[in-house]
């Protein structure tokens, strides 16, 4: 697959190369391609007045996520690392950032796409990871909810960082308990961490800064349904859709909230 995704890269090329990721990391890419390059595949921030494009908005997370990251920082694990983008732009602001996705597609796109950090990017899952060394900080975005069990969470974050470390996310998270959704429910998850030793130093609902991403969502489908469909088996698609649905209304009535947490593991 590597030499493939290669072989495609350019702007006429990329939603190509789009297509050979697995579901639902192609549908996300393809949908975000009507705007331009896709960079992240993570939520978009928008200021209340603000009209910019879902590509921009998704910058602007990005951006917010870096401008929390402590003074003293150098060496960066991103968990869950998407299409790469996070590890090679923070590998250009001076850090020294890693990558993991057990999504072999992700990660072989990734090197594809940042030859020059392509010696970055691992396969692996974050309860597998080895590593001698250890970082400054932990980066998940929108990746803490698919580890279920916190004690396995919070266990491996704490192997994996030096005391002073910190960790940095940003995530999906219900409010309250609801049977209808499996994320974390936050002031689980921020109890959870404060009792394994972490200091919470931001914890920050931007909900309505990226509630934006789920109208986008739609229209994008609705304008690239025909070319989507050549590529994902529609009853896939049908039920993602059906679950997406269900998730927005949990956003409209105040069930799921979207949050940054920002943490130090105490010395």
């Amino acid at each position: 697959m590597f030499k493939r995704l290669k072989m495609l890269f350019g702007r006429k090329g990329s939603e190509k190369a789009y297509r050979l990721l697995e579901f639902p990391f192609n549908f996300y890419a393809l949908l975000l391609s009507k705007y331009g390059e896709v960079r992240y595949l993570h939520y978009g921030f928008w200021d209340s007045d603000s009209d910019i494009s879902i590509l921009t908005a998704q910058e602007r997370l990005a951006e917010r996520l870096y401008g929390l990251i402590p003074q003293g920082v150098h060496s960066i694990l991103d968990v869950g690392c998407g299409l790469g983008t996070s590890v090679c732009e923070l590998l250009h602001r001076g850090y020294d950032p890693e990558g993991i996705s057990p999504d072999e597609g992700l990660v072989n796109y990734a090197k594809a796409t940042h030859k020059k950090c392509a010696d970055r990017f691992y396969i692996t899952t974050f309860e597998e990871y080895k590593r001698e060394k250890q970082y400054d900080l932990l980066l998940f975005c929108e990746s803490a909810q698919y580890i279920k069990d916190k004690q396995v969470l919070f266990s491996r974050a704490k192997n994996l960082l030096r005391l002073g470390g910190y960790t940095l996310l940003c995530d999906e998270f219900l409010k309250r308990f609801d049977e209808r959704a499996n994320f974390h429910i936050v002031s689980d998850f921020i109890g959870y961490a404060e009792r394994e030793g972490f200091e919470i130093m931001v914890l920050q609902e931007i909900t309505q800064n990226v509630i934006k991403t789920r109208y986008v969502f739609y229209d994008a489908l609705a304008a690239q349904y025909d070319k989507v469909i050549k590529h994902i088996h529609e009853d896939t698609l049908k039920e993602f859709i059906y679950r997406w649905r269900i998730h927005s209304n949990m956003y409209e009535d105040g069930t799921i909230g979207y949050f940054i947490v920002l943490m130090r593991l105490r010395d």
